[in-house]
């Protein structure tokens, strides 16, 4: 990983500067839930999509959720004590197609919050997205890596957030709690903004990663917080399997993020900058 003095560009995130980016945010009505299941958050995510776009307002309370699948040019707005909370089973997430991504961390296709070739999607709001994390451990067994991580189970855990091949993501004010695995993969997408974005994962808890930038292009990452049992941040650029294609990920720029465990880059990495705050950041 190349460290250098400053970006290429300033990492302002107004709405002036995200539409110079590419982003194409529509200015639809609100679609407010009604119900407090995942269900009715996804079928407001679905009516928004089928009316062109919208924002889909959760309002304060509990939603206890499946999975859920976000759709091109919607919002999915979590107003501030609003928290959307995650099963404690396998079974009750939505594999990822492996046709889309054959790419299987730990082992595991299992997926919270996904999408896959969508464009302008956002997750907003000051509300929180619970993983439900330590539910998947035994935690009588802290064996793993000389006691400092829960043993890891024989069944396969959800990542928090997956997109793959999508263009023009905003994800701006909301936490992200309690993952069982990888909290975010971002796979080969396009014109990217983390805002104001926290990540807070039990650091006993092995491969919570905060944040996987897969071969993604124009990625920012601003003002956010990651406290994680793992990577906080990795920038990396897999291959499929079977695929000899070359995969880049480039023009990254991380500022005035608090990380609380390490950064990692690998494979091909191009325009990396990062400039961070933190007493544990490498």
């Amino acid at each position: 990983m190349t460290r250098v003095p400053k970006p290429k560009t300033t990492a302002s995130l107004t709405l002036a500067v995200l539409t110079l980016m590419g982003f194409d945010w529509c200015q639809a009505r609100d679609f407010r839930v009604c119900g407090f299941h995942g269900a009715d958050i996804q079928r407001s995510i679905d009516s928004a999509a089928a009316a062109g776009g919208g924002r889909v307002v959760v309002a304060p309370g509990e939603y206890r959720s499946g999975s859920l699948r976000l759709r091109s040019r919607v919002e999915l707005h979590l107003e501030k004590g609003a928290r959307v909370v995650g099963g404690s089973r396998s079974d009750e997430y939505y594999s990822f197609p492996s046709e889309i991504c054959a790419i299987r961390p730990e082992n595991s296709s299992k997926v919270f919050v996904f999408a896959w070739e969508e464009s302008d999607i956002a997750i907003t709001g000051e509300g929180v997205i619970d993983g439900m994390g330590l539910e998947f451990f035994d935690r009588s067994d802290l064996s793993f890596g000389g006691g400092r991580f829960f043993a890891k189970p024989p069944c396969e855990r959800p990542r928090m957030l997956q997109l793959v091949r999508c263009d023009g993501v905003r994800i701006q004010g909301a936490t992200f709690l309690n993952s069982p695995c990888w909290t975010m993969l971002l796979r080969q997408c396009s014109n990217v903004c983390l805002e104001d974005v926290v990540v807070d994962a039990d650091q006993r808890i092995i491969n919570s990663d905060g944040l996987d930038i897969d071969g993604c292009k124009n990625v920012r990452v601003v003002n956010s917080r990651f406290k994680t049992g793992d990577d906080c941040l990795i920038v990396r650029a897999i291959r499929e399997p079977g695929n000899e294609s070359r995969i880049v990920c480039e023009d990254v720029v991380v500022e005035n993020a608090r990380l609380k465990l390490v950064v990692g880059a690998d494979a091909a990495v191009r325009s990396l900058v990062v400039k961070a705050t933190g007493e544990e950041c490498v």
